[in-house]
């Protein structure tokens, strides 16, 4: 786990086509597994995002298996993204 500054806040109404516009597959990310709370654990996008049963903007990112909701994914700044 890694502490980043500069994450913004969860970001609750992301679509998965807002979040493609902006972030391609490949994007440093932290994400948070279970509650978002804590450090979170950085990663990058292996995917584009996708709805979920009609409910739930989810990606997924390296070293987890399934998905992650848009909810508990945030993007790494690029200044961030290289140490």
């Amino acid at each position: 786990m890694v502490a980043i500054k500069g994450i913004s806040e969860v970001r609750r109404g992301w679509t998965a086509a807002q979040w493609n516009e902006r972030y391609p597959v490949g994007t440093p990310v932290l994400y948070w597994p279970g509650v978002r709370s804590g450090e979170g654990v950085r990663s990058c996008t292996q995917s584009g995002a996708w709805e979920l049963n009609g409910a739930y903007a989810v990606v997924q990112v390296q070293g987890k298996s399934g998905c992650i909701a848009l909810t508990h994914v945030a993007p790494i700044p690029q200044e961030e993204a290289a140490r």
